[in-house]
């Protein structure tokens, strides 16, 4: 069963940034918003790329802020750019581990070549696995309350 468009939407825009941003990595770097909406959305041309599409790449890039795989310094009121992005190392972490994959494969390696699969079916069920996968060792690797507040 093919997902909701704003949930296969929302893992291509998550899927997009780790990649771009584990290839710049140490270093931050600025994201455009609309480049990010084209690359989750390839069949848009430039001109339908509405107010909808940069939002929902700006609440995804949100999300992912607030749960600790990225950080931004900033962005503009009024334009799609995010400065100083960059991973966090929560992120760095989860895109070098190899999970339930019998290749052997990284998430990293794993994301990049689920992005590369030109089937746009085939991609959005492998994007939506990659992405679970991803969550799950994110939580993973999230301290619970109860470890932060054990008295040892």
């Amino acid at each position: 069963m093919p997902l909701p468009d704003n949930i296969d939407q929302f893992n291509r825009i998550v899927l997009h940034t780790l990649a771009r941003l584990y290839a710049a990595f140490p270093k931050p770097t600025e994201l455009n918003l609309a480049e990010i909406a084209a690359l989750a959305n390839p069949a848009q041309i430039a001109s339908e790329h509405s107010l909808e599409s940069l939002e929902a790449s700006f609440e995804a890039l949100s999300f992912l802020k607030d749960e600790g795989l990225i950080r931004y310094s900033d962005h503009y009121a009024d334009g799609p750019i995010l400065f100083q992005t960059q991973l966090s190392m929560k992120a760095l972490t989860v895109l070098g581990q190899i999970r339930d994959n019998p290749d052997q494969l990284t998430m990293i390696t794993r994301i990049r070549s689920a992005l590369a699969t030109g089937e746009h079916s085939l991609q959005s069920e492998a994007i939506a696995h990659i992405v679970l996968q991803l969550f799950a060792l994110a939580i993973a690797a999230t301290p619970t309350g109860n470890l932060l507040n054990s008295k040892h």
